[in-house]
């Protein structure tokens, strides 16, 4: 959207917050005290260009997404500026001001760039960067809505997580109107969470540092301790019936999606997401949305089953939609077999990955004859082939024969020449480590292996051409003692 008598004048911000930019927490040379200016904070400001109107003759706050405005006492009237410079230290009324046209200006552009044009853009949001004396900020419903923060503790104003969470339930509002406080404590949770998502989102890509602490400087010191969205809560587990606390299981869940999906992936999912609240939408039902959006989303893809997952370890999915055994032990040379219970009803398709798989690789069941301990994924796709969810089972091979009186112990099918590919090794438990070499009768080394210790090995030898080999394996036994076999085989045509 072009803006009205469009200028640009230059201001100075903190970008997102002090103590984020300057890499440090709370206290020292950074700390509140009572508004006062110091070094250290006025060093964290940064001079960022202003999208705002010139009319009578001065520059004022406003362009076509925000309008900076004394809504509220205590009244201080917004700065302008006759010469387009808007350089306040944060002791001065004019940086908050600031604080808030730029961030809202730069977040809701970022918005518009992802496709979502007429969200929160038909008319500017009204903000008083100065609205109460109180540590405590607002959206303000209504046909006019707005936003007011508070000056006390540290003003609100000079942290970016406490403007862009305030104008998160205004984008909640504006997608889903007159749902956001809903008839329980969930759907008052989620909106906070909401709130939460954008900010942490919007100042993560600005400066990951300390990422989790959500309202960085505003909160986390002697005036509250803020929220986290960086955390291991687990619903329902974790729910107190404080909506404020609970919603960062939410808030942190989307934070997961986001460090698997990106950050642009993850917001476009989460402002699709706030169309389909109601005021009774609890997070349950919010993470099932979360995941039908996935499955429709493009650039979630195929990572839709790690959503899923997501979802699952975070409580709000019940059941994985594969119940495969964790670990599995089987005896040398029988045959696996593994038959998932797949919990996901559908068309669903299948694909297995692993050594010496039986038959198809696209069964719902695994055949297999794995020699050494191994791993095998099941992957589960739905009917278009596109990845719903990933799991892996552990395999324990143990050697079930006859006890082997040598510590090693070539294949019985090999003496002195070999045809066939099926030359192996099998060693007693006497055997600690190893290692494998081969070379051809001109003393050439064509093989040598890192240092094992399974109890079967197996040489790679379908590459050799006909001729005399020398086959030498050195090892450690149980005593720590250096033991050294060696065998000539012929490799016949």
């Amino acid at each position: 959207c072009p803006l009205e008598n469009d200028t640009t004048a230059t201001g100075m911000v903190f970008n997102p917050d002090p103590l984020t930019t300057a890499q440090t927490s709370y206290g020292g040379a950074y700390l509140d005290n009572d508004d006062a200016d110091t070094e250290a904070l006025t060093n964290e400001r940064q001079e960022v260009q202003l999208d705002l109107t010139f009319e009578n003759n001065k520059y004022v706050l406003k362009n076509d997404f925000v309008s900076v405005e004394d809504l509220e006492a205590p009244n201080k009237i917004p700065a302008t500026s006759t010469n387009g410079n808007f350089d306040f230290t944060r002791s001065e009324s004019g940086f908050e001001d600031v604080m808030v046209l730029y961030h809202i200006t730069t977040f809701q552009k970022y918005i518009q760039s992802l496709g979502f044009t007429d969200l929160c853009s038909s008319r500017p949001i009204r903000i008083d960067a100065h609205g109460t004396d109180q540590d405590n900020s607002f959206y303000r419903y209504g046909a006019n809505p707005s936003i007011i923060l508070g000056d006390g503790g540290v003003d609100d104003a000079e942290d970016a997580d406490v403007i862009v969470h305030e104008y998160g339930h205004g984008l909640s509002n504006c997608a889903s109107p007159n749902t956001n406080s809903g008839s329980g404590t969930e759907r008052n949770a989620l909106d906070e969470a909401i709130g939460d998502y954008f900010a942490t989102s919007y100042g993560r890509s600005i400066n990951d540092f300390n990422w989790g602490d959500m309202f960085s400087w505003d909160g986390h010191n002697e005036y509250w301790q803020g929220r986290t969205v960086d955390n291991d809560f687990v619903y329902p587990d974790d729910l107190t019936g404080n909506y404020f606390q609970d919603s960062q299981i939410f808030s942190a869940t989307m934070m997961d999606i986001w460090e698997q999906l990106g950050k642009e992936c993850t917001d476009k999912l989460m402002l699709q997401l706030i169309y389909l609240s109601t005021s009774q939408t609890d997070m349950t039902e919010a993470a099932s949305n979360v995941l039908e959006l996935s499955e429709n989303l493009p650039c979630v893809g195929s990572q839709v089953g790690d959503v899923y997952k997501i979802l699952f370890d975070r409580g709000f999915i019940e059941a994985v939609p594969i119940d495969l055994p964790d670990s599995v032990s089987m005896c040398w040379m029988d045959t696996l077999v593994i038959n998932p219970s797949i919990l996901l009803e559908g068309e669903n398709k299948y694909r297995w990955t692993g050594s010496n798989i039986i038959g198809s690789t696209e069964s719902k069941s695994l055949s297999a004859t794995p020699y050494n301990n191994t791993y095998y994924q099941f992957d589960l796709l739905d009917a278009d082939g596109m990845l719903l969810f990933s799991d892996s089972v552990k395999v324990e091979v143990n050697y079930c024969g006859e006890p082997l009186e040598n510590p090693i112990n070539l294949n019985n099918t090999v003496s002195n020449s070999f045809v066939e590919d099926d030359v192996y090794f099998l060693f007693n438990d006497k055997m600690l480590s190893y290692r494998v070499q081969i070379t051809d009768a001109k003393g050439t080394v064509v093989y040598h292996s890192n240092e094992q210790t399974n109890f079967y090995w197996n040489l790679p030898t379908a590459g050799f051409n006909p001729g005399m080999y020398i086959i030498t394996v050195k090892g450690l036994n149980e005593n720590g003692q250096e033991i050294e076999w060696t065998k000539k085989i012929v490799k016949q045509n």
